[in-house]
């Protein structure tokens, strides 16, 4: 493979800065070629019902813009962009989301807080390497803060929580003033936050690493005032309590290592990170530039190699659940003949076809809770279950196939993504429905001897006649999903081939 096939990059869109990173994949060896830094401060922009005034997406879009250029030469699945917290809570219908995607010129995945917690350990673990004692990752973010804790490549628990120097900052030091009242209940804030799921992280037996820029200042300042030779220890966490309140302002505080652009936002990182230590009873930590681009960089390694998490991700929910084995594979295979027939002509990627594996899959699943609209069930299931490698905008989508696998399927009831997402799940939706419904018997005598053939606006099915007149009910089925399809915009043509027809050449 060439210097330029063999590129990957990771973008992370945070509360408070923008990465890029650029990296060259030698058979699994990651050898870091660009980083790309810039402070947004896009929590800042946001108020409490989740609308991000303009100065803030301006500076968000321009940014993406200059990301997008970097990545231009790169081809799609070369790279991926993800989007923390602030994204998370942004309440515009989608527009932002929308915006920044067109600025980038790719899709952006929407992380959920356990599936970024998850990469934030993956990237601290590539940069500080394998430990005899489990290793806890903590990421203090603009503006929620992850934690992770395992012994192996991945995390076997993994939180996140609604704290950041941004938004505590901007809640408590908004007008630049620190009194010791402020500080306090900052620090009491985040301790609130963080209780829920302190307990299980507290481990006397573990290598604490936090990763990340409110990490990274705070130990530069204890290096640098003589609080500590590495790492961060409860001492020098007094002594910054001190000198904060000492200055009374953001803007005087005098801290040796401290930059301008971290001083914005010092009093709340280090509020959240004195939570830390306090609730989960950390005398010391090192730290590690190790954090979330690195994890997502490590994670699409992973990807291309073969090695995707979210099959297993799959699997695991589809044993837990007690999913019918055999009756899932007979409809994967259907639905895997039936998206070869169409891919081309409907434009659909190899990304799109691992989807619909998964959804064919999972599309019984909701039957752990109930028969009655064992669909619905099966749609809330996906979208609200942990499953480590989705992020939540993919979450979604698979949530929204399983949901329209089954019954009347309208564009209303396709959630509102962006108008590819959605006419995506639509198709793949189809697809799935007649695969269910080849199979309807639930045996191996189900129908699986026809020829698929795609075209741009549907699907023709050749059935032979044999199989047809032993699977009326299925026929029925199919002669009724013709109507669903029309509705949608696309064709299915089911076509039974007499005797002469099947021996004809």
């Amino acid at each position: 493979m060439d210097a330029e096939t063999n590129q990957i990059a990771a973008v992370d869109l945070g509360s408070n800065s923008f990465h890029l990173i650029v990296a060259r994949d030698d058979d699994g060896r990651l050898q870091m070629l660009d980083r790309i830094r810039e402070r947004v401060s896009l929590a800042s922009g946001l108020d409490p019902v989740g609308r991000l005034d303009e100065k803030a997406r301006c500076r968000a879009l321009t940014c993406i813009a200059r990301f997008g250029e970097r990545l231009r030469e790169l081809p799609a699945d070369r790279f991926r962009v993800v989007g923390t917290n602030t994204f998370r809570k942004i309440r515009d219908g989608g527009l932002f989301h929308r915006e920044a995607e067109m600025a980038m010129g790719h899709s952006i995945e929407i992380l959920g807080g356990a599936e970024e917690a998850r990469l934030v350990f993956m990237g601290v673990r590539y940069d500080v390497g394998n430990t005899h004692r489990p290793l806890l990752a903590i990421d203090i973010g603009g503006g929620s803060t992850e934690l992770a804790l395992g012994r192996g490549d991945v995390p076997e628990v993994a939180e996140s929580v609604q704290i950041g120097c941004v938004s505590l900052s901007t809640r408590f030091f908004a007008d630049g003033k620190i009194s010791r009242k402020r500080l306090d209940e900052a620090i009491m804030t985040a301790s609130l936050e963080l209780e829920p799921v302190a307990d299980r992280f507290t481990n006397e037996d573990v290598d604490v690493v936090a990763s990340s820029g409110t990490a990274l200042a705070i130990e530069e300042i204890a290096m640098k005032c003589g609080w500590s030779e590495s790492g961060i220890n409860a001492d020098a966490l007094r002594h910054i309590y001190k000198a904060l309140l000492d200055a009374k302002h953001v803007s005087k505080v005098d801290l040796k290592g401290l930059s301008d652009n971290r001083r914005l936002v010092i009093a709340g990182g280090f509020a959240a990170m004195f939570a830390v230590f306090q609730l989960l009873q950390i005398d010391q930590l090192r730290t590690s530039r190790g954090a979330l681009r690195e994890g997502v960089l490590i994670d699409l390694a992973g990807r291309i190699a073969g090695v995707d998490r979210r099959d297993q991700s799959v699997m695991n929910l589809a044993t837990r659940s007690h999913v019918d084995e055999l009756q899932a594979t007979r409809v994967s295979k259907s639905a895997k003949q039936l998206f070869e027939a169409v891919a081309s002509a409907w434009l659909l990627s190899a990304e799109d076809g691992r989807m619909l594996q998964w959804a064919a899959a999972l599309h019984e699943v909701g039957l752990s809770i109930s028969h009655t609209d064992y669909h619905r069930h099966g749609e809330y299931i996906a979208a609200n279950t942990d499953l480590p490698g989705f992020s939540r905008t993919t979450q979604e989508t698979l949530a929204a196939i399983i949901r329209l696998h089954r019954k009347r399927i309208s564009w209303h009831r396709i959630p509102d993504f962006d108008e590819s997402t959605r006419n995506c799940v639509r198709d793949l939706a189809l697809l799935l429905r007649v695969a269910v419904y080849l199979h309807r018997t639930r045996t191996p005598m189900s129908i699986d001897e026809l020829t698929a053939s795609g075209k741009p606006d549907g699907l023709k099915l050749r059935l032979p006649s044999a199989e047809a007149n032993q699977h009326p009910l299925t026929m029925a089925d199919l002669a009724l999903e013709t109507k669903q399809w029309a509705r949608m915009g696309r064709n299915l043509n089911v076509l039974v081939e007499s005797p002469d027809q099947q021996s004809s050449p």
